[in-house]
């Protein structure tokens, strides 16, 4: 069996911390997506490599946390990938699939916490399938 060596991903909206009048254990404070996966990590008994971090829009193309994890990954620094969930990750379906089938083809795995998505299991692929045959019609997507 392969050592799993884990790239985590987190990304907030906002640009600050904390605003006014918000609950600091919202979505945007990024130990709230980070301290979970830390555990799942850690439960599964996989390395974290390193821990990308973004605090941008996720409609923005360049984000320097998400172009580093991607320059990494093709660089073959770890073998899976670590997220919150989806829309922290890639804002559109398309986007999504997108990474999905380039790490496919770096033969990387994906897992979303929350939407229990894990495409080093068969159920993973399987999902991958229909996520990447919603996202790009006509898309050849082998998982």
């Amino acid at each position: 069996m392969k050592a799993v060596r884990c790239a985590v991903y987190v990304r907030v909206s906002t640009p600050s911390r904390s605003r006014p009048g918000r609950n600091p254990a919202s979505d945007q404070n990024p130990d709230v997506q980070e301290q979970p996966l830390r555990e799942l990590v850690s439960q599964r008994g996989w390395q974290i490599h390193c821990v990308y971090s973004d605090r941008a829009s996720g409609a923005k193309e360049k984000r320097p946390g998400l172009d580093s994890l991607m320059r990494d990954a093709r660089q073959g620094a770890f073998n899976t990938v670590v997220v919150w969930r989806f829309d922290r990750f890639a804002r559109s379906v398309e986007q999504l699939v997108l990474a999905l089938e380039e790490f496919r083809a770096l033969a990387i795995d994906f897992v979303s916490h929350r939407e229990a998505l894990d495409t080093s299991t068969p159920m993973g692929k399987a999902m991958f399938t229909v996520v990447c045959g919603y996202g790009r019609a006509g898309a050849q997507c082998d998982p």
